[in-house]
């Protein structure tokens, strides 16, 4: 009886067909999702800062490299923390929380939870920042009274905080900062120059322990100074 045997070039053809379909397979395990157990964590969010501003706290921070969206947590009063948002854009590294706009007082602490495309890498936590909510002055007025070359600076009363800051500049002067005495709501200013137009801006502050939490800067307002008697 004839043995049957295949030819030497066929068995060469089917070990080569074998070793590409391996490798094949390979490369596409290769492009699977890592498994999410033993991934990486994402560094957290850096240079996180908070903002008073006319609109409410503003929150900004850092890229984080391979970040597909970030989520802002908010704590009020010492509370705990709740989301308030969450950020879709790989380039938005900033919010403004309005829901404290007018809530002048409070104290409100954040952190920001980075988080990857994909589960590739594990979400990550920024450090907790703290800020005073105060709300920016509305309604500033000024005005040349008697006895003098002065300006009388007044503006509307806000509850909860220390006093006020109101900042002076000209044209070829070097601008200067005065405080309120305690928390009055007018101040006169002195030291200025009869014909001398001045840009006058005004903010409220509050400390707590070692740390002073300021308003943003009301728009400024123009005057022009005069001796009046």
């Amino acid at each position: 009886m004839k043995r049957f045997c295949l030819p030497f070039h066929f068995h060469v053809t089917a070990k080569i067909k074998q070793l590409c379909v391996l490798l094949i397979l390979g490369l596409l395990f290769s492009f699977l999702p890592v498994a999410t157990t033993n991934a990486a964590a994402l560094p957290p969010a850096q240079k996180v800062a908070l903002h008073n501003t006319s609109g409410g706290v503003k929150i900004t921070w850092g890229n984080v490299s391979h970040a597909y969206q970030y989520e802002v947590y908010r704590s009020t009063n010492g509370g705990g923390f709740q989301k308030v948002a969450t950020l879709k854009k790989q380039n938005a590294w900033q919010y403004t929380d309005k829901k404290t706009k007018n809530a002048e007082g409070n104290t409100y602490s954040y952190y920001i939870k980075a988080i990857a495309k994909k589960n590739v890498y594990t979400p990550s936590t920024s450090e907790t920042k703290t800020i005073v909510r105060i709300c920016p002055i509305k309604k500033l007025k000024l005005k040349n009274i008697p006895k003098g070359v002065i300006i009388q600076c007044s503006w509307e009363d806000h509850k909860n905080i220390d006093g006020y800051e109101i900042k002076v500049a000209a044209d070829g002067l070097k601008t200067f900062i005065v405080r309120s005495a305690g928390r009055s709501t007018t101040i006169k200013l002195v030291k200025i120059y009869s014909g001398k137009t001045y840009r006058i801006q005004a903010r409220p502050y509050k400390k707590v322990g070692n740390t002073t939490y300021f308003g943003n800067w009301c728009n400024s307002k123009k005057i022009r100074a005069r001796y009046m008697l």
